[in-house]
């Protein structure tokens, strides 16, 4: 049996960054995968979706250029080569990956494992060996799989889900109904729509992006409903049907009124949320507690084994690559008995009495999305007197340049301590800019102490300085 100072399960962003920190850090690390290293993230989520999302925008672009005095006639797109555009950058994200895990002698080893009594763990190999391992320490960062709903006809061969779309060579698609407003299907129905694609949403929440604000949840439901896609909100699936020339009829239901009504397409997208993987991760012998379908954790992330913990979407209620990456250096300080953290998910300012949220949340839109910490509307409903402050973006310079620039920067100040509390973006670089409300809240800056930072001109930027001001009116 050989022993490792940590084995850990799962070598998406959670698993692989917890290995790196824990071999930089001296620790005997092997790392599990039982598919690809990069997990979701890498091979089936964030980095393929952005990756089309680019080729579509630049697709956009081109088809407009017109507006720009560049004149192009004829512009056009290769499904395959915009695929190979799409692998290659998968592939080139991969092999970075093992590259780093290679360099700092981490073990990696490709198949199923299973914990067992005593932090031991029993590996069956993708190549049919069995490996007996153990270690002093466990981390289970297997991630989650896409959730199918118990709906009549949903396994046709046509109902697809968002690994499938994204990771395989998939017929012609000649319209698509998405099941599901969230994140995922809000994303891959953006970068379909910009190929020209027919998209139809339908959402069983009374809004897309439910877990957004409600103002941005409006924005992107404009937005989708002028770009030509067909939005149908408190609606479910009933049944999914195919007729004989292949195509599929998906019936709905309106929930608030009972009317039901049909839609055709040639594929269906599957996107209504992702459920644990957690199938043969434990010994008959070897139970652990769950709770809401889901590895429960305490606040330090430890299970109820002893010196097993779980971190990233097998185990957080935010499905996020970069949450699971800080989970996973947590994780490893407290292993390492660190007295310090350098990475936090949450602060409490010390003129407040309430902890803070600090994980920003995006979605790579045109305009793109980013939020961190709170809402007016959560802040009130916290008890937070507050003060806002919102900046068109439209009135921003860089802004004019992009045509298709709009939307807004509201930023929300606690109203007696002045301190940032939370930042909502609808507009273009907003994904890269809200890290610097991020480092804000965490540091529990000030509207003054916003404003002592000098911002470059002309940059999208500039607006958060504008939004700041606005909040002191």
């Amino acid at each position: 049996m050989k022993k490792y100072d940590l084995i850990i399960i799962g070598a998406g962003p959670g698993g692989y960054t917890a290995a790196l920190r824990a071999a930089e850090n001296g620790l005997h690390v092997a790392i599990i995968e039982k598919r690809q290293i990069g997990g979701t993230c890498v091979n089936f989520g964030c980095i393929p979706t952005k990756a089309l999302i680019q080729a579509s925008r630049i697709f956009h672009e081109a088809s407009h250029s017109d507006r720009y005095g560049v004149i192009s006639s004829g512009v056009t797109y290769d499904k395959d080569k915009v695929m190979a555009f799409k692998d290659g950058i998968i592939e080139s994200s991969r092999d970075e990956i093992i590259k780093e895990l290679k360099e700092a002698n981490v073990d990696i080893i490709m198949g199923t494992a299973t914990i067992f009594p005593h932090l031991d763990v029993q590996v069956i190999t993708n190549d049919g060996q069995e490996l007996d391992l153990s270690a002093d320490d466990i981390i289970i960062a297997t991630g989650a799989r896409t959730i199918i709903p118990d709906i009549p006809g949903i396994h046709l061969p046509a109902v697809l889900t968002s690994t499938q779309l994204l990771s395989e060579q998939q017929d012609f698609l000649t319209d698509l109904v998405v099941i599901g407003g969230g994140v995922v299907g809000v994303e891959c129905a953006y970068f379909m729509r910009r190929f020209h694609q027919n998209i139809t949403i339908i959402e069983k929440s009374d809004r897309l992006l439910p877990p957004m604000d409600p103002e941005i949840s409006r924005e992107i439901y404009n937005y989708a409903e002028k770009d030509g896609m067909e939005l149908h909100t408190s609606c479910v699936v009933d049944k999914i049907e195919q007729q004989e020339d292949g195509r599929l009829v998906c019936t709905y239901r309106n929930l608030n009124t009972g009317e039901e009504a049909t839609v055709t397409s040639s594929h269906v997208l599957v996107a209504i949320g992702r459920r644990s993987c957690t199938e043969d991760l434990f010994s008959l012998d070897c139970q652990i507690e769950m709770e809401n379908g889901k590895i429960k954790v305490n606040k330090n992330f430890k299970t109820s084994m002893d010196h097993v913990y779980a971190v990233g979407d097998v185990s957080s209620d935010i499905q996020l690559a970069h949450v699971a990456a800080a989970q996973g250096h947590v994780v490893v300080e407290q292993i390492m008995k660190k007295a310090n953290r350098t990475v936090m998910l949450s602060t409490v300012p010390s003129c407040l009495f309430i902890e803070l949220p600090i994980v920003p949340s995006c979605i790579y839109l045109s305009p793109e999305i980013a939020t961190v910490g709170l809402s007016e509307a959560e802040a009130r409903e916290k008890g937070l007197q507050v003060r806002c402050g919102k900046y068109s973006i439209k009135e921003n310079l860089k802004a004019m340049i992009d045509p298709d620039a709009y939307g807004y920067i509201k930023v929300v100040f606690e109203e007696r301590s002045d301190v940032l509390i939370g930042a909502q973006m609808v507009c273009p670089r907003a994904t890269d800019m809200i890290g610097e409300m991020a480092t804000a809240i965490a540091n529990g800056l000030t509207s003054t102490q916003l404003l002592y930072a000098m911002r470059a001109h002309p940059t999208y930027n500039e607006a958060i300085a504008r939004a700041v001001e606005n909040s002191r009116k």
